[in-house]
């Protein structure tokens, strides 16, 4: 089992530049996206998503990404949008 991590806006779906524009006029997904995610839960992957949103936006997000159908076991709100890095050690 794999943990992957994955970023929402302009990863999953469409990026808006405007948070009013997310607020009223929803997301599209990317092409692909939402079924290889599926594919990822289906095989018993955890799926963290991340992103620049918020805290106060997670109720909306959560609700968006469920109608959407997207997978997802853990939600993370308000990382910077200027870069993320992660350091994971490979068990050798």
């Amino acid at each position: 089992m794999k943990t992957i991590i994955c970023d929402i806006d302009g990863t999953i779906v469409k990026y808006h530049k405007n948070y009013l524009n997310m607020l009223t006029k929803g997301h599209i997904p990317l092409p692909g996206v939402i079924q290889r995610m599926n594919n990822w839960e289906k095989i018993g992957h955890k799926i963290i998503l991340i992103t620049g949103r918020r805290e106060n936006l997670r109720e909306i997000t959560e609700r968006e990404l469920t109608n959407l159908g997207v997978p997802f076991d853990y939600l993370i709100m308000g990382c910077a949008d200027q870069g993320r890095v992660l350091i994971n050690d490979e068990g050798s």
